[in-house]
């Protein structure tokens, strides 16, 4: 599996630009970028509980995460001493972003068109990671619903080839 995430952010690597001031690396996935830093401050952010994670996940993760010049803890109770620079900064959105706007009715057809989304299925939009408390029959449970659950998730190849750049930063 670590093997896959490096692979993916390797190739990732090669398509952004990490010569910048201030690198600031969101979640766990996208952790091994700092192989391929260019300069600059690093910076991850890390909102899962690193104090008392799985064996077989910390163990990867610090590898890459000690490479970084600091970590973001979204609470302090999931903070882990680590031999970099430590701060706990609760998550933050910005309602007046543009990815937080309303969508037009045609920006909605437009994109479950495109997307191949069943207009006339119940859609769950999902907002979080992916893993094992949130597969299809985890949302099942949750939900009460047991059947014509559509997931989109962002792993989904098929998904993103249909998506836009702009839907994939978003």
């Amino acid at each position: 599996m670590w093997q896959h995430h490096f692979e993916v952010n390797r190739v990732n690597a090669e398509n952004l630009d990490l010569a910048a001031d201030a690198v600031l690396i969101h979640d766990p996935q996208p952790i091994p970028l700092v192989e391929f830093r260019k300069g600059g401050k690093w910076i991850w952010r890390c909102h899962i509980d690193a104090a008392n994670p799985a064996g077989q996940v910390w163990g990867p993760l610090s590898r890459y995460g000690n490479k970084y010049d600091a970590a973001i803890f979204s609470v302090a109770k999931f903070a882990r001493a680590m031999p970099i620079d430590e701060f706990v900064i609760a998550p933050s959105i910005d309602p007046l972003s543009d990815k937080n706007r309303e969508l037009s009715e045609d920006e909605i057809r437009e994109t479950v068109q495109r997307l191949q989304i069943p207009p006339d299925r119940p859609i769950i939009l999902q907002v979080s990671r992916f893993d094992s408390s949130r597969t299809r029959s985890a949302l099942s449970r949750r939900t009460g619903l047991r059947r014509n659950i559509t997931t989109v998730s962002s792993f989904s190849r098929e998904a993103r080839q249909r998506m836009t750049r702009k839907e994939r930063r978003c």
